[in-house]
């Protein structure tokens, strides 16, 4: 952020208050004339887009969150003639949800229905519960997370005739060069990526956004526009308790994960990250004899992104947390239950 270089200006940019919102209308006339003003520059998401891009992972490549920015000498005429501006926004799919807790109770709902996706099935998981002698039912919540890094999300950029120069503290900077090339006016030799400090990434920097006309860099350099939430999470888990030995041995688990679609305003989710390690947990890979993996998913708006451990860490929760409710229905210490369990796990190495 502290980059100066000759003849540099500076953009101060608003994006829709609403996840998935729309720009309806700006009046750039009405700030034109302030000091140092160059321009307004309006990022519209659902203009076309290249279909070439690779993402680095599943999660698709991330789509610009609609904005406007004001383009001027300096920052602070830059924000000053942005918050003038007048702004008019739709908020569109998001003004269906008013709360979190609206949102939940819907994600939960969607939890006593049967997954849309099967993402594993062993054995007799009915008949199991029909001979159980306790059946432990939970359902468990790992909220949206905010990415709150110290330094704020920023990047520069030297667009010239003949080449592109970036500076951003990305881990990705291939990406980073990939994005420079703006939709292949520049060739990747003629674009220079100086990796400055990392900073907190958190994993959200992998990804980039292309500036949707395809001029210079605009929102493009990794993660530059806003970090994305980490999905929120919704698991339901039963178990069947054997009878013969009081309930002490597992004999059924069901597991069904919830989380929102990418939906039509182009927000992206990965439905098959979102349930990373649950099929291949101890209890789904030969501890418990009857598995089933179920996911859903519901048409969220929130706009959402990596933050380290996507899936995993939410499922671990869900899969321990729910190891501990067994052991206490059976009366048994957890450590020595996830000893009995884990003892019948075969060597994976």
């Amino acid at each position: 952020m502290d980059v100066r270089l000759p003849n540099m200006v500076y953009a101060a940019l608003r994006q829709s208050p609403v996840h998935g919102g729309k720009l309806k209308s700006c009046d750039f006339n009405a700030i034109k004339n302030m000091p140092g003003i160059h321009a307004a520059v309006v990022v519209e998401p659902g203009r076309p887009r290249p279909s070439d891009l690779k993402p680095p992972f599943p999660f698709g490549v991330t789509t610009a969150q609609s904005a406007v920015a004001v383009i001027a000498d300096h920052y602070w005429q830059a924000r000053t003639a942005l918050d003038a501006m007048p702004v008019e926004w739709d908020d569109w799919p998001g003004s269906h949800w008013k709360t979190t807790e609206q949102m939940n109770a819907a994600a939960f709902a969607a939890l006593d229905k049967e997954g849309e996706k099967i993402e594993k099935s062993t054995g007799d998981g009915e008949a199991a519960l029909k001979n159980a002698g306790k059946v432990v039912e939970r359902r468990y919540l790992t909220p949206y997370c905010e990415q709150a890094p110290l330094e704020p999300l920023n990047g520069t950029a030297l667009v010239t005739k003949d080449r592109v120069e970036v500076w951003h503290p990305s881990a990705a900077f291939a990406n980073g060069i990939l994005s420079g090339c703006g939709r292949d006016r520049w060739s990747p030799e003629n674009v220079f990526f100086h990796q400055t400090y990392v900073g907190g990434g958190f994993g959200r920097r992998a990804f980039f956004r292309r500036h949707p006309h395809g001029r210079g860099c605009g929102q493009a350099v990794s993660g530059s526009a806003g970090p994305r939430y980490l999905v929120a999470r919704r698991g339901y888990a039963t178990g069947a308790l054997s009878p013969p030995d009081g309930g002490k041995n597992l004999k059924q688990f069901l597991a069904r994960t919830v989380c929102r679609r990418h939906s039509t305003h182009g927000c992206r989710a990965a439905p098959g990250f979102f349930v990373l390690g649950l099929p291949d947990t101890a209890l789904a890979s030969g501890v418990v004899p009857n598995v089933r993996i179920e996911s859903q998913v519901v048409p969220f708006h929130i706009m959402t992104g990596p933050y380290r451990g996507p899936g995993y860490n939410s499922n671990t929760f869900f899969v321990e947390t729910f190891i501990d409710e067994c052991a206490m229905a059976a009366r048994i210490d957890p450590l020595e239950y996830r000893l009995r369990l884990y003892g019948k796990w075969g060597d994976i190495g």
